[in-house]
């Protein structure tokens, strides 16, 4: 088994990393941008997104495991294609001569963005009521946006939680709804990833080893997750995943600005 040469501090953040994923499968996305910047101070951001990958597979095989019956897949459905589309001009990307700098600002951006547009909603009844009409072309348009943002955002730095999680709170899913929907469609999503992410040499037997190791800190994560939902208000925790995705988003352009 090939492992990296952590101290017994950076094993603690790997460690952290991984429960944070397993929370973020459990129902809160915006955590996961916590173990996206855990791992990143852990090893190169490039090389990060390896090391994640596959942790996240995990997590969504529990996750789909525990919110089987939640699953609105309708809702999938109408963004799945975009988001294929998506992985490929991700894909594409990480082959230019782009720095990391690049794509944090980018993601970050489009991330507040999108709860700017969802505050817009909130304040102006009209736009919200448009989201009860899940057939209109507006709402297939939003649908197919969101699909290719998340595809970019999570080919480049596993980074589409916030963006999908916006798009199902806009949807008006209950939590549990929302945590099996989101489920399913990551798990698809992050297994069209894998042979992608092998071919760009970030998923490796080194990698391998480390996910082995961090297995049960992401089941931890999603057995916490699962109870939590169950005693928070859908108000609360609509704001609760809006709030943390905009910690997200603003912490990865600060992250991007700085001179590397």
């Amino acid at each position: 088994m090939i492992l990296p040469a952590f101290t017994p501090l950076q094993w603690a953040m790997a460690a952290v990393a991984a429960l944070c994923i397993g929370l973020s499968k459990g129902g809160f996305p915006g955590i996961a941008m916590i173990s996206i910047l855990l791992m990143a101070e852990l090893m190169p951001a490039r090389q990060s997104t390896g090391a994640i990958l596959p942790l996240l597979v995990c997590g969504d095989f529990l996750a789909v495991s525990a919110f089987r019956r939640h699953v609105r897949w309708p809702f999938i459905w109408r963004v799945l294609p975009a988001t294929v589309a998506g992985i490929l001009l991700g894909y594409l990307l990480l082959k230019l001569p782009l720095g990391d700098g690049f794509f944090r600002i980018l993601i970050g951006a489009v991330i507040l963005a999108l709860i700017l547009v969802q505050a817009a909603r909130r304040r102006m009844p009209a736009l919200d009521e448009g989201a009860a009409v899940e057939d209109s072309a507006a709402m297939r348009a939003v649908a197919v946006g969101t699909g290719i943002v998340c595809g970019i955002t999570t080919m480049v730095a596993n980074a589409a939680g916030p963006v999908m999680a916006i798009y199902l709170i806009a949807m008006r899913l209950p939590q549990f709804d929302f945590a099996g929907t989101a489920a399913v469609f990551f798990m698809v999503v992050n297994l069209i990833k894998v042979p992608f992410s092998s071919a760009l040499g970030l998923i490796n037997p080194g990698s391998l080893s480390l996910n082995l190791l961090l297995i049960p800190a992401v089941a931890a994560g999603v057995f916490c997750g699962r109870h939590l939902l169950k005693r928070i208000p859908r108000r609360a925790f609509e704001a609760l995943v809006l709030l943390l995705a905009a910690a997200a988003a603003v912490k990865l352009i600060v992250d991007g600005l700085r001179p590397s």
